[in-house]
């Protein structure tokens, strides 16, 4: 191979209250463009998946954002909804696309894009046309490839093997009825219900699209702390312990463990494997939340409810003690959690609350980092040595049995977990904090002539 080839990935770059990529990534990610354009030689980057967040790039909320098939696959958006969405993220960020037109301007150089679980809205011929027409090449130039096959082997490094890591993750994966649609003869969209073709919604697009994306625009860091095993072990235990956290993060979180105990797991294996907590309707953090205020703010929450059209015949003590209306109440609330931003978040010290209280299976074993790994070692074939991943947003590396892997981590901020984390209050998702969450940009090289890749830095910030 006679030219050097840098991969990175996640970075997923999107528009307003929801965008991770802010304007010191963004001005990293423009340097590390300038240095890698200047090398001497042809020279290919390789976007490995999440490059730009269509998931939560503007518009990300509203039920035109969702629908089925006739029989029941979830559907998201359309090909125009994604034109909208890659509008809102190219005004959003002038200066990454602008640098990787200047990227492109030089000799020799190349740019691939691998669609990712964020961005599958790639497979979308008019949003392909989009990019090359913002990039500033023709619609037939070489300079840019979509690799729209599960994974990409670059010519003249047949020992390499470049994949998201996406399909190993089953929450993230794009499976209908036990088969994958993810390649160019069988991309992930199909007909809805009424004949408008669609991406199919994996899983975890649609725990974006109903919980987290209303909460990450008042808790910015919500969708940085990632694997979302543990994000569910650790602030999903925060979120059902009352005082930990707010109302609507709690009535989010209770929705999400409905869903994979009762939707997902009708399209999946046993996805996460997470018990709901005991006795819903009594542990449920709104009815224990009810039970515990006092008579103005049970008042304000009542006419609060009643203005935005629920129907409340009764009191709310009455209701807690209900089951099928408090199930009402938390779908209600869970479409509108402004109704209760404020209410919740307390000093867990005044209610005896003590952290941790989510229930989970003895059983639980999610290890995205190791499901990918163990993917890789299977995708080994023909020759491949070396595999390089991203999508746990785990920096990882492992060489072992004469395969070399490689995971980049991501290019946005993460979470710093700390040793034996049960749970942490969501105030800390509000802050913006270095030390809680730092970044650690890396990417994978190979030089010309070299049959080898390492794994570099190129910058980070653990410090304020």
């Amino acid at each position: 191979m006679h030219r050097s080839l840098a991969i990175i990935s996640d970075l997923h770059i999107s528009d307003g209250l929801l965008d991770d990529f802010d304007d010191e990534l963004e001005a990293q990610l423009v340097e590390f463009l300038d240095w890698f354009g200047n090398l001497q030689g042809p020279a290919e980057l390789v976007i490995n998946g999440d490059f730009l967040d269509f998931v939560q790039a503007s518009p990300w909320e509203g039920s035109a954002l969702e629908a089925e098939t006739i029989d029941g696959i979830p559907l998201c958006f359309t090909q125009a909804q994604s034109l909208e969405k890659l509008a809102s993220i190219e005004r959003a960020h002038p200066r990454t696309f602008d640098a990787l037109k200047q990227f492109l301007a030089r000799q020799s150089r190349h740019l691939t894009i691998l669609p990712g679980n964020h961005d599958p809205d790639f497979f979308w011929p008019a949003v392909r046309s989009r990019i090359v027409e913002r990039l500033g090449l023709r619609a037939d130039s070489n300079q840019i490839r979509f690799c729209l096959d599960r994974g990409y082997r670059p010519a003249g490094l047949e020992w390499l093997l470049i994949e998201h890591g996406h399909h190993y993750d089953k929450v993230n994966s794009f499976h209908v009825n036990g088969h994958e649609h993810w390649s160019a003869d069988e991309p992930p969209i199909l007909a809805s219900a009424d004949g408008e073709h669609r991406l199919v919604e994996c899983v975890g697009t649609r725990f974006l699209i109903r919980f987290l994306n209303g909460l990450d625009a008042r808790y910015p860091y919500v969708d940085n702390v990632k694997p979302f095993s543990r994000f569910l072990r650790i602030f999903g235990a925060s979120a059902l312990t009352l005082g930990w956290g707010p109302l609507d993060a709690a009535v989010a979180v209770a929705k999400m463990l409905g869903f994979v105990t009762n939707t997902a797991f009708t399209r999946s294996d046993d996805l996460l494997g997470i018990d709901p907590p005991a006795n819903i309707d009594q542990s449920n953090p709104v009815v224990r939340w009810i039970k515990s205020a006092t008579d103005p703010e049970r008042d304000e929450l009542a006419k609060a409810l009643q203005a935005s059209g629920f129907a409340l015949d009764t009191s709310l003590d009455f209701l807690a003690d209900d089951p099928a209306a408090v199930a009402l109440l938390l779908e209600h609330l869970a479409r509108k959690p402004a109704l209760v931003a404020s209410l919740g978040e307390r000093d867990p010290a005044l209610l005896g609350a003590e952290p941790g209280t989510l229930s989970l299976k003895e059983a639980y074993s999610v290890n995205e980092t190791e499901d990918l790994y163990d993917g890789a070692t299977n995708a080994a074939i023909g020759g491949i040595n070396t595999v390089v991943m991203g999508h746990t947003h785990e920096s990882f590396q492992r060489v072992q049995h004469g395969l070399t892997y490689f995971n980049t981590g991501s290019w946005t901020r993460y979470y710093r977990f700390a040793e034996e984390e049960p749970s942490r209050p969501w105030r800390i998702l509000q802050q913006r904090s270095y030390e809680t969450f730092p970044y650690s940009l890396r990417y994978v090289l190979v030089k010309p002539g070299e049959a080898t890749a390492t794994m570099e830095l190129w910058r980070e910030r653990a410090r304020e």
